[in-house]
């Protein structure tokens, strides 16, 4: 009894997944670059239009000293102002969420009476009930039957497994560089560094760190194509980045 228990609480831990904070983040990066004829030039920060207005809150002020220290450990000097430069370099940053949209998934629920019925904090139904899959009514509840049993019961092992859907809301987070040459008022667009994630969290306070921990190896890259890494941010290297 207390196997078969095991079994479902643990079923229904994996459905109930996207509804914890999750500490590993993908994280896609797009950068391309014109040369690199800016070494040694100071670099200088904007805010994008749409966050210019918030961009000395507390909060906006904690992002920019993340940028900042980013574009430090990647080799950048960043300055305050650019009176009396005749060269410099023009940051714009932005930083932006959209969404959310459904996605649905699908996890396997262990079965092992003829009808069962059992209470859960996620919205789930099974491919057999009457409900539609967008009826709300069938939200917390799940009502498994026995598919197909195996061929040899035991006490310990279930009769089958049942397909069981469940939602999930999904936000896409962008984070975006744009970086010009200033030289005696000529204007030379540099380099792009665009950064993408998805995921359930609407909090960008919560993702953006991850977000600029990740970009920072490649400012000024050009990497043809997209590339797709993974942040833990329970890693030390991250915890440090952000000061904890």
């Amino acid at each position: 009894m207390c196997y078969r228990l095991f079994l479902l609480l643990s079923s229904l831990l994996f459905i109930g997944a996207g509804t914890n904070k999750i500490t590993a983040q993908s994280v896609k990066i797009s950068s391309y670059a014109a040369d690199n004829t800016y070494s040694g030039i100071p670099i200088f920060l904007v805010p994008a239009d749409s966050i210019k207005n918030n961009s000395n809150s507390l909060v906006n002020k904690s992002h920019l000293s993340l940028i900042v220290k980013s574009l430090t450990e990647s080799g950048f000097q960043t300055i305050n102002d650019t009176i009396g430069l005749k060269s410099f370099l023009f940051l714009e940053y932005d930083y932006s969420i959209s969404g959310p949209a459904l996605r649905n998934g699908k996890a396997p629920l262990p079965t092992y009476a003829p009808t069962t019925t059992v209470n859960t904090n996620v919205n789930v139904y099974t491919d057999i009930q009457t409900q539609s899959k967008n009826n709300s009514n069938a939200s917390g509840i799940i009502n498994p039957i026995v598919t197909e049993p195996l061929n040899f019961p035991h006490p310990l092992f279930p009769f089958g497994f049942l397909p069981v859907y469940y939602d999930r809301n999904i936000y896409t987070r962008k984070l975006l560089f744009k970086c010009y040459k200033i030289k005696d008022s000529n204007v030379q667009e540099l380099w792009i560094t665009n950064i993408e994630s998805k995921g359930p969290s609407s909090d960008l306070n919560e993702i953006l760190p991850v977000m600029i921990f990740a970009s920072k190896n490649y400012y000024g890259k050009n990497l043809g194509v997209p590339k797709e890494i993974t942040i833990n941010n329970k890693a030390k290297s991250f915890r440090k980045f952000i000061g904890n």
